[in-house]
This record gives structure tokens, C-alpha cells and sequence, in this order.
């Protein structure tokens, strides 16, 4: 078989009134574009059938052929299918399952024409975020339960459920696509187009051609796709863990699960563990149950202020931000700014007052507006930075002199306990002997005394006394 890329539809290749523009994805069984309607004035997605390994593309023409004649029962069998499963995904209407506008029948294959929905795919946000909060786990998975629920409910599954078939919208909504894999659970003679996995998402039952695979084989999926966005990793492939099992050996799965167990409700958690049990006949039996237990899950409130008033496009944004910001400070005042980025996020929550207050402690004038002009014109966010150090400094001159110098330095020595008098009282005098005998450098010492201060502002007082 030929390079993959020779396979694909042209940019600018028209089918109808629909004009390729680029390739969103290619899975086992189709190739999905990126398209521009000329009718409607809008961009849409297409799925074309083409089974991998099976059919080949027809270089004059761009009709899609089967070389290989033991192959075209197959490839005919499958596009009957992929038809018959267009017709009735287009019957589906739920905000969280892909809609389907269309389908036809061109270039000796099939297209199934849905709407392109703006935003990223679950794949791309755990890259960026890793891992997802409580409250953005249940926003996200409780409206695909849901739409699952509602193609359960006409005797159809999904069949590949994974990050990368999860698309987050713009509005944060989260929606089902890629319904490639799907097979109608009352009709299991697939021949060879059942045997695509996805492993790690995939459950054990999958990866035979059998009957056993009902809706508990989409829970599965949905459970290691919630697995992934907690712990941010992808979980054990199915066949192993069954190994595991029957040696009684202990599952890593459940082991790096309960390493979160102080991030999560024990309500969440143990809805995970149920959805990921290996044996089919122990999961739950249908999506109600599970949607009444992940009910009964209140987020903390603060939890709420720090992800629920946030779509995952602005957490990103706020951490691509967040090192921005710091970035820039660390080449005006060195790499104490990771510090004093800490201790001043305590203070202020909004990026742009967040900039104001970090430019007040670059030295010069002239640095001070080279950092803002970075800066002030960025988007205003609410940022949330919990558990954040309480250590703040800045860049001091001679910082690398060792503690020894600054012991014999008596004229700075008495600068300091004057200034930290200002600030703390007097038992800065106290904590400044104190302090010389833990600190390693001048920097050092400066940063371990800011520790004692508890208002932002009084640190930055400070810190500009301290200025030499």
C-alpha cells in the first residue's frame, strides 16, 4: 500500500457544493475533512468511508477502488453499513452528539456530511492541563452520559470513545464525534471491520468478535476516558489487566487511582472504579444509575469559583499567560520572579491588575514599561493560583555575594531590621539573626524574610527600602 498521504482527498477537491479544505483526522475505517458548503456559506466536516488496508484511491479519478478481490465482499459489506449507520445517526438530535446533516453516495464510496464543531478535541486540553478539576470532570462528562444515554436508547453504540473523539466547544460544552467505529449493538456479523481498538480505552470484551459487547463496552471506554482526565495518564491495556486479575495480581489502574484520592470526591472515585471494571458483568447495567450517583456530588465552592466561571480554552490561555508573565519578569529581575510570581497571585486574581503589580518591582523605569508594554494589552482574566508560596524577593544588586560577605556587612545587616521594623514590628530584629544562620546567599536571605510578611503591599514596601 502507498503512503497514506496519496490516499487523502485534495485540498480544494469539490464533492457538490462542498469544497475540501483540509484533513481533520483518519481512523480504521474513514478520513474525515475539514470542508467550506458554498450553499449555506458555512464550514462543515465530512466522513468518508475508506477502510484502511482494504481500498485504495484511483489516481485519474479520485474514486476509491479495491485492489484486491478478496477484499471487495468486505469493502461492499462495510459500506452498506456505513450507510445504514448514516441514516441513523442522522436521525439523532442531542447537543452532545455530533449532528449529522447528510450523507451520500459519490466516487464509488460514501460521505457523511456533520457540523464542524469549533474548539478542541479532550486530547488537546489534557495536554495542556494534564489533568482536569472535579468540577470540570463532571461539566464535561455528565453532558456526554447523557447524550450516550440517548443513542443507548435506539440500541447503538459508539464504540471508540477516547479523548481525541471528544471535541470541548468554544462555549465549553462538550460534545460525541466520530461515530466511525459505531455498530448497532442488536447486529454483531462484522466480519473483519470490528476488529479496530483503541488500547488503553478499549475494554477486554472488545478485542474479540463476540456478543458479549454491549453498552457496558461504551462505560468502559467512558471510564478510562475519565481515568485519563484525572490522573492524566491513559490506563492499562484491558488484556492486561485481565492477566492481572486472574493471577490475582494487584491492578495499577485502582493503585495509581487512589493517588488521588485527596483531589477528588470518594463519590467520583468510586464511580471511576465501577466504570473500569475488567469483567463486563461487573459494570453498571445502564447510564440512569450512574448519572443519579454523580448527583449526588456537590462541588466545594471554591472549586466552582476556580473552574466552573473558566472554559478549558481559558485555563489554558490563563497558564500560557501566567508563563508569559513570568518569562518576562525573570529577564528584567532574574529567576527570583518564579517566587515573586507566587506571592503576588495571592493578592491580586485579574491579569491586568496582576501586571501593574509585578512591573512595581522592576528596578528602573525604563524596564519597568518594556515589561508592560508585553503585557498590558492581553486579555483581563480571573486567575486562580491555589496553594501558592508565600516566599516573594526581588532582584537585589550583588544577590550572588555569599551569606559570609553579607554577615560582615554590618551597614546592610542594620538597613535590613529597620526596613523589616517598618514592616513586621519589632521582632524583625529577631527573625533577621535568625534568618542569616538558614539563608545560603544575600538573595536568599532577602526571600527567607519576606516569608514573615503577610500583606503584599507591605512586601513591596519592603523590597523597594531594601533597593541599593
Amino acid at each position: 500500500m502507498s503512503d497514506r498521504s496519496s490516499l487523502l482527498l485534495p485540498e480544494g477537491f469539490k464533492l457538490g457544493s462542498y469544497e475540501i479544505q483540509s484533513v481533520l483526522g483518519a481512523g480504521g475505517f474513514g478520513i474525515t475533512y475539514q470542508a467550506y458548503d458554498h450553499v449555506l456559506n458555512q464550514l462543515i466536516a465530512i466522513k468518508e468511508y475508506f477502510p484502511y488496508g482494504v481500498a485504495a484511491r484511483q489516481q485519474n479519478s479520485l474514486n476509491v477502488i479495491v485492489p484486491a478481490t478478496q477484499h471487495q465482499e468486505i469493502y461492499a459489506y462495510g459500506l452498506d453499513r456505513f450507510l445504514s449507520e448514516a441514516r441513523a445517526l442522522a436521525k439523532f438530535k442531542h447537543p452532545n452528539i455530533i449532528r449529522v446533516i447528510q450523507f451520500l453516495q459519490a466516487n464509488q464510496t460514501a460521505y457523511l456530511i456533520m457540523d464542524f464543531e469549533k474548539g478542541k478535541s479532550l486530547a488537546q486540553v489534557l495536554k495542556q492541563l494534564k489533568t482536569l478539576s472535579e468540577a470540570q470532570v463532571l461539566a464535561t462528562f455528565i453532558p456526554l452520559l447523557k447524550g450516550l444515554q440517548h443513542i443507548h436508547s435506539h440500541d447503538f453504540l459508539h464504540r471508540d470513545i477516547k479523548p481525541a473523539n471528544i471535541i470541548i466547544r468554544d462555549d465549553n460544552s462538550p460534545v460525541l464525534i466520530d461515530f466511525g467505529s459505531a455498530r448497532q449493538a442488536l447486529n454483531q456479523n462484522d466480519l473483519m471491520l470490528t476488529a479496530m481498538v483503541t488500547p488503553g480505552y478499549a475494554p477486554f470484551e472488545q478485542y474479540f468478535n463476540d456478543e458479549q459487547q454491549g453498552i457496558s463496552a461504551d462505560l468502559y471506554s467512558l471510564g478510562a476516558t475519565l481515568f485519563h482526565a484525572m490522573t492524566g495518564e491513559v490506563p492499562l491495556v484491558a488484556i492486561k489487566r485481565m492477566a492481572l486479575s486472574k493471577e490475582q495480581q494487584p491492578d495499577p489502574v485502582y493503585k495509581k487511582l487512589q493517588e488521588f484520592h485527596n483531589v477528588y470526591s470518594k463519590e467520583l472515585m468510586s464511580t471511576v472504579e465501577w466504570l473500569l471494571q475488567v469483567d463486563a458483568a461487573n459494570r453498571p447495567k445502564d447510564i440512569a444509575v450512574i448519572l443519579q450517583k454523580l448527583a449526588t456530588i456537590t462541588v466545594k465552592e471554591e472549586a466552582q469559583d476556580q473552574t466552573l466561571t473558566q472554559s478549558y480554552a481559558e485555563s489554558i490561555a490563563i497558564k500560557d499567560d501566567l508563563k508569559g508573565l513570568r518569562d518576562s519578569l525573570a529577564e528584567e529581575i532574574g529567576p527570583i520572579a518564579d517566587t515573586l510570581l507566587k506571592k503576588v497571585l495571592k493578592q491580586e486574581s485579574d491579569l491586568s491588575s496582576l501586571t501593574k503589580l509585578l512591573a512595581e518591582f522592576i528596578p528602573t523605569e525604563e524596564r519597568r514599561k518594556r515589561f508592560l508594554s508585553k503585557h498590558t494589552n492581553k486579555r483581563s482574566h480571573s486567575v486562580v493560583f491555589t496553594g501558592a508560596s508565600q516566599a516573594a524577593a526581588i532582584d537585589l544588586k550583588n544577590n550572588a555575594n555569599t551569606l559570609s560577605t553579607v554577615e560582615q556587612d554590618n551597614e546592610f545587616i542594620d538597613k535590613v531590621k529597620s526596613c523589616l521594623t517598618l514592616s513586621i514590628g519589632p521582632i524583625a530584629p529577631i527573625l533577621v539573626k535568625k534568618t542569616l544562620k538558614e539563608a545560603s546567599t544575600r538573595e536568599n536571605f532577602i526571600e527567607k524574610l519576606c516569608i514573615h510578611i503577610n500583606n503584599p503591599i507591605q512586601v513591596q514596601d519592603f523590597l523597594r527600602r531594601m533597593k541599593l
